[in-house]
């Protein structure tokens, strides 16, 4: 797991703190990831047309598509300009983000994890389901480079639009709060 601290003021402006070399490293590379020139698939991924319909995609294409990238370069500046204001401590870096671009990093760090997710060759997949390699260490760095950006960005929208406290994922079961007298824990698959 990443060394990531994120406190979201009341003001809506964010300060992140790290150590982790992961993160620093990442900071580094977004704007050159946000900047290179897309491939096709990328562009697909980012900009999928949502409908069958002809009429629909036509109007998608002439309204939405142009907007959508225009918003991608916006945001590329956005995240290169905040950071300038990367700054190191002693015990790590510090990175403050006004208020105002918090939606433009939340929009750069989903293009960096599809620009990264192509390169790699991922569909939505599960990370279990990733194929790590011994011997290809740029596709490792790939997918822990997709990794962060998916935490990141995970990260930051919860802490500005949290769940509600009464929020229960469904993706996991409900755990009682009193674990007594269970003297092992089922195995779900029934191994």
């Amino acid at each position: 797991m990443i060394d990531l601290t994120i406190l979201c003021r009341d003001d809506g402006s964010v300060r992140m703190e790290s150590a982790d070399a992961w993160f620093i490293v990442a900071m580094h590379e977004l704007p050159r990831i946000l900047d290179e020139e897309r491939s096709d698939a990328v562009n697909d991924r980012l900009a999928s047309n949502p409908s069958d319909d002809p009429e629909h995609q036509a109007e998608w294409e002439r309204h939405v598509h142009p907007e959508l990238f225009e918003l991608i370069s916006s945001a590329s500046e956005i995240v290169r300009r905040d950071l300038g204001n990367l700054e190191a401590t002693e015990t790590g870096v510090v990175l403050e983000l006004p208020t105002k671009s918090v939606p433009a990093w939340m929009s750069a760090l989903n293009v960096a994890r599809h620009v990264v997710a192509c390169e790699l060759g991922l569909d939505n997949s599960d990370p279990d389901e990733w194929e790590w390699s011994e011997e290809n260490n740029e596709r490792n760095l790939l997918l822990l480079k997709y990794e962060l950006f998916t935490i990141l960005q995970g990260r930051l929208i919860d802490k500005v639009n949290p769940p509600p406290e009464d929020w229960k994922d469904p993706r996991f079961p409900e755990i009682p709060d009193d674990l007594s007298g269970l003297d092992e824990l089922d195995d779900p698959n029934g191994d």
